[in-house]
């Protein structure tokens, strides 16, 4: 199954590219952005920073386009990529949310194709152990602690599984407390399934 989208499309006041030249360095303007912004491959926007700033991300070999932060609804950061006074596409990103750099630029790169706002919808990270978790469980078919422990093995080395069974038994039941708090899994019998939402994870 697909993985949900991690943002909405909504009308907005955009205009498409008026030439390819611009097309091609507004799309180097956006990993400019993802680059400066993303470089944890998470990118996070605290409320206390919305006030309106122009040249966030200025392309080098074009000065009139760039990114700016402009007039923002509460609780968001509203990014707009511009050339001169138009704007070419848009992303809003609720503050004090943490959003993957990757899912942000796919929102910038769909807001420049449809000349539509995108707008970030938050979803939980889960840390390296608590994906591989959610990615050793099964949508149907419950899977207990051993269950687990033996997909990982599959899929990784045998003998670094092993090395660290200790380890990663301890870690396990923690990370599905949390999926669960998450709504990303839940209980069948003596073991976990995905839920929906964690079938858009995996």
């Amino acid at each position: 199954m697909a993985k949900a989208p991690a943002f909405v499309l909504e009308s907005g006041r955009l205009h498409p590219s008026p030439d390819v030249t611009t097309r091609t360095r507004s799309l180097e303007l956006i990993d400019m952005f993802i680059r400066k912004y993303g470089g944890s491959d998470v990118i996070e926007w605290a409320a206390e920073n919305t006030r309106p700033q122009s040249e966030l991300v200025v392309h080098p070999q074009d000065g009139t386009l760039r990114i700016d932060l402009q007039p923002s609804p509460p609780g968001w950061a509203n990014f707009q990529l511009q050339a001169g006074a138009k704007s070419l596409a848009c992303v809003l990103v609720e503050c004090n949310r943490s959003f993957r750099a990757s899912d942000v630029k796919e929102a910038w790169l769909e807001s420049f194709k449809a000349t539509k706002n995108a707008r970030m919808k938050w979803r939980f990270l889960p840390s390296r152990m608590q994906e591989h978790v959610l990615n050793a469980l099964d949508a149907w078919e419950a899977r207990d602690l051993n269950a687990i422990l033996d997909v990982l093995r599959h899929h990784g080395s045998t003998r670094v599984v092993d090395t660290h069974l200790l380890h990663l038994a301890g870690e396990i039941p923690a990370a599905l407390a949390v999926l669960e708090k998450q709504g990303l899994v839940r209980r069948q019998g003596a073991g976990w399934i995905l839920t929906q939402a964690g079938i858009e994870y995996t």
